[in-house]
């Protein structure tokens, strides 16, 4: 199963002491307008993922369980990419997984898995993926077959 954290750098937000100075117009179609300063870890700069990191472990430090620790293992980034050969476990890892995240306002979304009782329970709670097949670490994996392949 695959699932990625929603705008994972644009959620952890930075103290003022830290801020990446990066300004930006508030309408890049007026020149006039006023100019802002974004207050969050920004995607594509070289700390981002230090940050985001480093902010995920200390959440799952303050939150320990049996999930924290499994998420810790298999996250690579902002996506978790973990394998279940039970669907109770795998449906268990869901729940506990989302309700963890969501205490530090994390959402994890774009869920993928061969399991169809997780893709129905995703699909109804809107965070599924419903690609056919999903880029995985430069792999495409076809759910249904479980099969993995290299991009060309």
């Amino acid at each position: 199963m695959t699932t990625d954290i929603e705008k994972a750098f644009l959620q952890v937000g930075l103290h003022k002491s830290d801020l990446l100075l990066l300004v930006k117009l508030s309408d890049p179609k007026d020149s006039t307008s006023l100019l802002t300063t974004f207050k969050s870890a920004l995607f594509g700069a070289t700390c981002s993922p230090f940050i985001l990191n480093a902010t995920l472990l200390k959440h799952f430090e303050e939150n320990p369980c049996p999930t924290a620790s499994r998420i810790t293992q298999d996250l690579y980034v902002d996506k978790v990419l973990s394998s279940f050969t039970d669907e109770d476990d795998l449906m268990q890892f869901y729940r506990e997984s989302r309700r963890l995240l969501q205490k530090g306002d994390f959402n994890l979304r774009s869920w993928n898995s061969n399991f169809n009782r997780l893709q129905e329970i995703a699909d109804t709670e809107k965070v599924i993926d419903s690609s056919k097949e999903v880029n995985i670490l430069g792999m495409r994996w076809k759910k249904r077959t479980t099969q993995f392949h290299l991009e060309k």
